[in-house]
């Protein structure tokens, strides 16, 4: 018999007798409690404030609003037959926590679907890849393919377009992008006004589709480009059918294209963030670990799929992004290699300049002059003194000066900090001391102008880099 959680109505029902708490939250915080995350790690206090907070908290609750909570659920929890559940917490630390459910007996705990999305772990849907395999090399040489096929198309050079797919076709993709990249060259055939061609090869793949597909828009998105070449072919003669027996819009199973690429780029960033608080302690990560890191590579493959069939460049530039700043993080591991990395960087900033795309943020500029000072021995043999944005190189002082001014114009202080703690570190390498000193005085500014600066930029590491207090 389970135990049913309704933290909307913040009421539990075991068998027949529901039972009201008296406290809010008290539903939610068991729900919390029961949660496949917190049966994995021990529910803590910034994740509950946060959660609370998500539901209309506007304050986290003090010491004895927690104990009274505590206290009144523990009560709960003993009318229970044979008392199966308890609530444990480091010593002397019942209001902080972190606290975890114990099992005295076997039982399970349903959270109602009104709450359930919150309070269970996030599940994640069949989705669908690039590739068959989630080796970065593979991934980058696919992305390189694809942004050349569609700068072509980009700019009317279908022929160019349709030759420059031949290459993806050879590589281990999915089923899924195997049948995105016929679609985009039968799409291309039609644009070259060869309709009857583009009409043989669509009647062929959904004849013969790649098999099995997870992404359930692909087929129906198929069916109705028939229509499209039809109406194409000849608007006068097919209008009239198309009209009345057009295929419907298809529904995508409650799929929604931009959510789920940026759905899947989120769990990229928070397996990120786990696998480094995994690896924190030995200094390298434990299997768990390599799993959280496969775990990043196969959702950012999923994102990068989704812009992919949207043709959305400014996202997929944005992930593409954040594959690179993945493996920047993962290199101490073992897990990459700065060769590698830095080929990514240069491939998510040939989107600048061949699709125009990532001029929206500046992120890009920090982490790659941030990548470049911390690999640069490694570097600067190897790769060619070209530029790789706007006739800049991270080997030269005007691209660090250039992100300041791109990071300036957005007004993100945390962003201007860390454009000038990247220039202040290569000008102590590569020149006049002044220039050091002109580094520190804006940084110093920052500081003082911005009153909690300080203490971000330490949390996130960058404490040695800052001027004194």
């Amino acid at each position: 018999m389970p135990l049913v959680i309704d933290p909307q109505a913040n009421a539990a029902t075991f068998g027949t007798a529901t039972h009201h708490f008296g406290r809010r939250w008290e539903a939610t915080f068991i729900a919390l409690l029961a949660s496949p995350a917190a049966a994995r790690q021990p529910l803590s206090h910034e994740t509950l404030t946060g959660e609370l907070a998500r539901r209309g908290q506007n304050r986290p609750l003090n010491r004895s609003q927690m104990q009274r909570l505590l206290d009144s659920l523990r009560a709960y929890l003993d009318t229970l037959p044979g008392q199966p559940l308890a609530i444990e917490h480091p010593p002397r630390k019942a209001t902080t926590g972190p606290w975890q459910l114990h099992y005295r007996q076997p039982l399970a705990i349903v959270v109602s679907a009104a709450d359930g999305g919150r309070v269970q772990a996030a599940t994640e849907p069949p989705s669908p890849h690039l590739l068959e395999t989630d080796c970065p090399v593979t991934c980058r040489q696919l992305l390189e393919i694809m942004m050349v096929a569609d700068g072509f198309a980009a700019h009317g050079k279908y022929i160019e377009a349709i030759e420059s797919l031949t290459p993806a076709k050879v590589l281990p993709i999915t089923p899924d992008f195997r049948c995105l990249v016929q679609l985009r060259a039968i799409r291309h055939e039609n644009l070259l006004g060869n309709h009857a061609e583009a009409h043989r090869l669509l009647v062929s793949l959904l004849q013969s589709p790649p098999s099995p597909l997870a992404d359930p828009g692909l087929l129906p998105y198929a069916r109705f480009q028939l229509d499209r070449i039809d109406y194409d072919r000849s608007p006068g003669r097919h209008y009239h059918r198309l009209w009345t027996m057009g295929e419907p819009l298809a529904p995508r199973l409650g799929v929604d294209p931009l959510h789920a690429g940026e759905w899947h780029n989120l769990r990229a960033l928070l397996a990120r963030r786990m696998l480094h608080e995994n690896a924190a302690s030995t200094g390298r990560p434990d299997e768990h670990g390599l799993a959280l890191h496969r775990a990043a590579l196969g959702h950012l493959q999923s994102a990068l799929y989704w812009m992919l069939s949207q043709r959305n460049w400014e996202r997929l530039q944005a992930f593409a992004a954040n594959y690179a700043f993945h493996l920047q993080s993962v290199i101490p591991y073992g897990l990459a290699t700065p060769l590698e990395t830095y080929a990514w960087h240069s491939l998510e900033h040939a989107y600048y300049d061949k699709l125009d795309a990532g001029k929206e943020s500046a992120w890009e500029l920090i982490f790659l002059g941030q990548f470049w000072l911390d690999y640069e021995t490694e570097l600067a043999d190897a790769t060619p003194p070209t530029a790789i944005l706007d006739n800049h190189h991270p080997g030269e002082a005007a691209f660090y000066l250039h992100a300041i001014r791109s990071v300036e114009q957005i007004g993100d202080a945390r962003q201007v900090a860390l454009g000038w703690i990247n220039y202040r570190r290569f000008a102590a390498r590569h020149l006049e001391q002044k220039e050091s000193l002109r580094a520190e005085r804006a940084l110093s500014g920052l500081l003082t102008t911005h009153g909690e600066l300080r203490a971000t930029l330490e949390a996130e590491g960058y404490g040695p880099n800052l001027p004194p207090g």
